[in-house]
């Protein structure tokens, strides 16, 4: 399948459409288009404390 899973969730919700697809998935999942949405959000903004690049420097 692929690192992701994608042909395993698409082989349990379309088995059918699986079936058409499987000998070939590595390039269908190559083709495939990919939506990605982030949903970040920054705690603690007014922390005070060293920065974990210095530690990185010692």
């Amino acid at each position: 399948m692929d690192i992701f899973g994608f042909g395993e969730v698409f082989h349990r919700t379309e088995p059918k459409a699986w079936k058409k697809v499987r000998e070939n998935w590595d390039a269908q999942f190559a083709d495939l288009p990919v939506n990605v949405n982030v949903d970040i959000r920054i705690r603690r903004l007014g922390t005070i404390n060293n920065s974990f690049l210095e530690e990185l420097k010692n």
